[in-house]
């Protein structure tokens, strides 16, 4: 009960009903589309002036303002009431429902340059005629992550649910209804199949089920996915995978690598917020080493970094973390030496996350 009194689902529903994207109302509000997202998934409190702001765009009442702030702020007993007439700012349009239920997990780091790519997925999973959405690309390209921003950001638009289901750890195919049963908190019938007794549950729900890493069951996610939306008219699915599941209605949206400078381009610390991939490196280079700071004298090495991974998030990284024993140029020139080792002037990077990760790492220990 307490978290449909959040400021942040508030917000986000609120956000939604007066029409706006988060980059319509960062831009309203005069801040980053990160500082909204942030305010919605509840990693902070707004400041007095951005509630102020708020406060005017989603028009609150003038002698509603104090109770309204200290909501804001973080005071619970000042939160949202349903059916509060003298206060139609406590009343969501539509009125506030309850939060659906959900165990999508959390994340211990920021998501860094991908609100257009939510966007994206978002338009998809709120479209009536799209029932199964599948993000594909290559190992190490953010698609977890993002199948888990999405998932939060869709919690409003299916009141019985969204789950996540991870299917990495599961080795049998038999496995799988079982995993998502669990997921669902479903209990297991005698008289039913472990699928059987998914769509007997889910039914005419409206729900979102994510299936992430699905590529080493691909046939027997494909045919579990398939019976699932055609017995249940209400579901839909958003699954992650390199190879696309093919079934009929599929839409693919494929994950792209990070902005990253061009080959030749300028590059300053005026331009670094353009370059998610250099603003990866830098928030977690600095989450190893305090002093770690984007200059003049060693941008270049780090776009260079970040150009042989190929604008892989998971590649960044792993190396962004080296700083604590390499200097960026150290790490830029192991990098180029291993790589040209490797692949013979290609720089290609391999699919497999294990052997990517294994490869990267051990460029950083010769």
């Amino acid at each position: 009960m307490m978290e449909q009194h959040s400021f942040g689902y508030w917000l986000r529903l609120k956000r939604k009903a007066f029409d706006l994207t988060r980059e319509a109302l960062a831009d309203r509000v005069g801040c980053s589309v990160s500082t909204i997202r942030k305010l919605e998934d509840e990693e902070r409190s707004p400041s007095a002036q951005i509630a102020e702001l708020l406060a005017e765009i989603f028009k609150i009442p003038t002698t509603e303002r104090t109770a309204f702030l200290r909501f804001a702020r973080g005071d619970w007993r000042s939160a949202p009431s349903l059916g509060d007439e003298e206060t139609p700012w406590r009343v969501s349009t539509p009125a506030l429902p309850q939060q659906p239920r959900s165990n999508v997990p959390a994340t211990f780091t920021s998501l860094i340059g991908r609100d257009k790519d939510i966007a994206a997925i978002q338009d998809y999973l709120t479209n009536p005629d799209i029932r199964l959405v599948t993000l594909i690309g290559p190992g190490g390209i953010g698609k977890t992550r993002l199948s888990i921003a999405s998932a939060r950001e869709s919690l409003a638009d299916f009141p019985d649910g969204v789950f996540f289901v991870a299917l990495a750890p599961l080795d049998q195919p038999s496995l799988i209804p079982s995993a998502i049963a669990q997921a669902l908190g479903y209990i297991e019938k005698n008289n039913l199949s472990p699928e059987e007794r998914l769509i007997e549950g889910i039914a005419n729900k409206r729900m979102l089920l994510v299936l992430d890493n699905c590529e080493h069951l691909i046939e027997d996610v494909t045919r579990l996915a398939s019976s699932l939306l055609s017995a249940c008219s209400r579901l839909k699915i958003l699954t992650t995978s390199r190879e696309a599941l093919q079934i009929p209605g599929e839409w693919l949206y494929s994950v792209p690598a990070l902005d990253m400078p061009k080959e030749y381009s300028i590059v300053d610390i005026e331009t670094i917020s353009e370059f998610p991939a250099l603003v990866l490196f830098a928030e977690r280079a600095r989450a190893a080493r305090s002093d770690f700071a984007l200059n003049a004298e060693n941008i270049r090495a780090v776009a260079s970094i970040c150009a042989q991974l190929a604008g892989l998030p998971l590649a960044i990284e792993l190396i962004a973390v080296r700083v604590k024993t390499f200097s960026i140029e150290q790490i830029a020139a192991r990098l180029d030496d291993r790589f040209a080792l490797l692949t013979s002037g290609s720089r290609i990077v391999p699919h497999d996350n294990k052997h990517c990760a294994r490869l990267w790492i051990g460029a950083m220990s010769c």
